[in-house]
């Protein structure tokens, strides 16, 4: 219920961009796939830039249509890859080619920032 006033809040004033951090990570499952749903819909109501941080694969790739990989210290921009998939999203979209080959394509980005040696 928080997570959802939170965002309650944050859209009463109609913004024309939103942040949101690591919105559902501290979420149980059942919880998150109901934000999940919500979040998609409100964001297509409001017609807001939404701007999503997170480090779980599958949200960035359930709720974005472009998914910006950055490496940290320096930042720089590893990677822009376009979600292909029509709105709504669900649970559809798990077995999908474009799904795994995303998702496949994302860890390796994560792998190859996270294990080079300085």
């Amino acid at each position: 219920m928080r997570k959802r006033l939170a965002l309650a809040r944050c859209l009463v004033r109609h913004p024309s961009l939103l942040l949101l951090d690591e919105p559902f990570s501290s979420l149980d499952v059942d919880t998150k796939y109901s934000m999940y749903e919500l979040v998609q819909k409100l964001w297509q109501e409001s017609g807001c830039a939404v701007i999503f941080v997170t480090h779980d694969l599958h949200d960035a790739i359930l709720l974005a249509d472009r998914i910006i990989v950055a490496s940290p210290q320096p930042f720089t921009i590893r990677d822009i890859i376009n979600v292909p998939f029509s709105r709504p999203r669900n649970d559809n979209i798990y077995d999908s080619p474009d799904y795994i080959s995303i998702r496949r394509h994302l860890t390796s980005l994560l792998r190859d920032t996270f294990t080079k040696k300085p």
